[in-house]
C-alpha cells in the first residue's frame, strides 16, 4: 500500500491476544473517527466465497451497520446463494463483479523457482523480499 497515500496500514488485529473479530476492530476504527469528528465511510471487502457463512460471523448484522459491504464476484449467479432476508439484501447490494485473474500461488512459486519473470504478477517490494530471503529457490 506504500504507493497509495490514501491507505494506511493498521496492525491492531494482529497485535490483539485471543480471538479477533472484524466487528470489534471496525468498531474501534469507527469510534476513533467519531472522537476526531471525522465523517468516514468504511467498506467491508470480501470475496463471494464468504457469503455462504457470513450469517455466522460475530455480530454480522451489526458489522454491516458499520461498513458497506463490497463483495467481489467472479461469476453470475452469486446472489442466488444469499437466500432472503435483510442481511442477504445488504450483502446483495454490495455484489461487485471482479475480473478473473488466472494465476495461482502454485504457479507463482513454480515461476519463482524457475527464475522466470514475475514482475507483472508480484509487487516489486514483495519480489525484493522473496529474493533477499531466497524464498522459493
Amino acid at each position: 500500500i506504500e504507493s497509495y497515500p490514501q491507505f494506511r496500514l493498521r496492525t491492531e488485529e494482529v497485535e490483539r491476544e485471543g480471538p479477533s473479530y472484524t466487528y470489534e476492530i471496525l468498531k474501534i476504527f469507527c469510534d476513533e473517527a467519531r472522537k476526531k469528528g471525522l465523517k468516514q465511510q468504511f467498506f467491508l471487502l470480501m470475496g463471494a466465497d464468504n457469503l455462504h457463512s457470513f450469517h455466522q460471523w460475530h455480530q454480522a448484522e451489526s458489522l454491516l451497520s458499520l461498513a458497506t459491504p463490497l463483495v467481489g464476484c467472479r461469476s453470475t449467479g452469486t446472489s442466488e446463494i444469499l437466500g432472503s432476508g435483510a442481511l442477504a439484501e445488504r450483502l446483495r447490494s454490495g455484489l461487485t463483479e471482479t475480473p478473473l485473474i488466472d494465476i495461482s500461488a502454485t504457479a507463482l512459486r513454480l515461476r519463482l523457482a524457475e527464475q522466470r519473470c514475475c514482475q507483472h504478477l508480484i509487487p516489486q517490494k514483495a519480489l525484493d523480499y522473496i529474493n533477499k530471503n531466497r524464498l522459493y529457490c
